[in-house]
């Protein structure tokens, strides 16, 4: 929480990232991120680490990507520069993909009230397979031509099956939760929404994430009501799969 984790919870995360280390490589690989010598570690401070390993021709900076953390300490002294263990020497073609992005997180409810016209981010990368517009067509019952029909579509309008309008608005609830995190709830409730459009169809293949902003946050009895737009891009396309306006109560 507060953008920050001891060392328990950094050794926690490195085994759900399928990292699978001795307690002394955890503890080795948690002083070579903690600049400061706390016993914690900070967004910053990893970040500043992997800086000096990208210097050295190691991949792109994490730092660069669109990642915040509301509520974060501040990092207060830095030391040398430090080549990692072993373990953490990733090849070239797979620089710091290995670490996934870090949602926004909120403290409690309340912090959402002072955070109004926040960016909140990205999530990772969906690929868009027909196995899953095939398995939303028999969930909702629409398998028109031109989302399940591949040989029919091929000869539409957009030369391949696209994804069911609906199917790229669900998927908002697997993105969201990358996004952002409010910590401190007793509930989080799936209000609606306020407005969807999909500006683009999303052909088979395709590759879709989530950007989310927060615009608004209102009090409420119990808790807080915010509004996250959403926006589904799809790589390589300008115009977006769909924009949501999605609301969602935290409840203290």
């Amino acid at each position: 929480r507060n953008g920050v984790l001891d060392t328990r919870e950094f050794e926690r995360g490195l085994d759900k990232l399928g990292f699978d280390l001795k307690r002394e490589e955890v503890k080795k690989l948690m002083s070579c991120f903690d600049f400061d010598g706390n016993g914690e570690i900070s967004y910053e401070e990893f970040a500043d680490f992997l800086d000096e390993r990208t210097d050295a021709g190691h991949g792109r900076s994490l730092a660069a990507r669109p990642v915040q953390v509301v509520q974060r300490r501040p990092v207060a002294v830095r030391r040398s520069p430090v080549e990692g263990p072993t373990f953490l020497h990733w090849p070239r073609s797979e620089p710091v993909a290995r670490f996934r992005r870090m949602p926004t997180v909120f403290d409690n409810p309340d912090a959402l009230l002072a955070a109004v016209g926040t960016d909140l981010g990205a999530s990772e990368w969906i690929t868009i397979e027909q196995d899953r517009i095939d398995g939303f067509a028999d969930a909702t019952g629409d398998h028109q031509w031109i989302h399940v029909d591949p040989v029919k579509a091929a000869e539409g309008p957009f030369g391949a099956p696209i994804a069911h309008g609906y199917l790229t608005l669900s998927l908002t609830n697997q993105l969201l939760p990358e996004i952002v995190r409010v910590d401190n709830v007793s509930m989080g409730i799936n209000y609606g929404v306020n407005k969807v459009r999909f500006p683009q169809p999303v052909v088979v293949g395709s590759k879709v994430r989530g950007t989310a902003v927060l615009t608004d946050a209102q009090e409420i009895n119990g808790g807080v009501q915010a509004v996250i737009t959403i926006t589904v891009e799809i790589e390589g396309v300008d115009k977006p799969a769909c924009i949501v306006e999605s609301v969602s109560r935290f409840l203290r």
